[in-house]
């Protein structure tokens, strides 16, 4: 019973959290299409991939073994030093990938757009690469210590933030808006 109550509990958060986050990307894209065009279009998906791959490499990879290994000592001595090593994996690396975006954000900025106006987007989504990182193993902590609300919660919040300084910058600067 605790068990099945578990499962429809985490259905409904889970089911929650994913129609927040297609309704808002559903309006964020609306929003890019009507004010941006299929160029504005283009260009976020480029930097949307280009995020995509940031994070992975900031964090390599190592959330689902977060997730486990959190779940399997939660209730050990074992968690906190785990939790710390996760932590310094995900600095290092994140930091790494900082760092190269930094260094070569010209090139990416004239790779991924064919223009170099938005190298100082470029520069602004390095240091995100740091936040990112963080909060994605923070979220891996959150589901293996089971606080699916939280999670959610936090999920949320976030989706929403983000769609609506999108939306704003996207309306007031237009594509350097989209970019920041």
């Amino acid at each position: 019973q605790s068990l099945y109550m578990s499962l429809i509990k985490t259905s409904i958060y889970s089911f929650i959290s994913t129609s927040i986050s297609l309704v808002t990307k559903l309006i964020t894209n609306k929003v890019v299409a009507i004010y941006l065009g299929t160029s504005g279009m283009f260009i976020l998906g480029q930097l949307k991939d280009f995020i995509n791959l940031g994070r992975v490499a900031s964090n390599i990879g190592t959330d689902n073994g977060v997730i486990k290994y959190v779940a399997d000592y939660k209730n050990s001595e074992k968690l906190n030093p785990f939790i710390d090593s996760a932590f310094k994996i995900n600095l290092i690396f994140s930091s790494f990938v900082c760092i190269l975006t930094l260094s070569f954000n010209k090139t990416i900025s004239q790779y991924l757009f064919n223009d170099l106006q938005f190298s100082s987007g470029i520069i602004i989504l390095s240091f995100s690469f740091i936040t990112m990182a963080i909060n994605g193993l923070i979220m891996s902590i959150l589901n293996g210590l089971k606080k699916i609300k939280t999670y959610v919660i936090v999920s949320v919040i976030s989706t929403i933030i983000t769609a609506f300084v999108m939306v704003i910058l996207v309306v007031k600067y237009k594509i350097i808006g989209a970019v920041y």
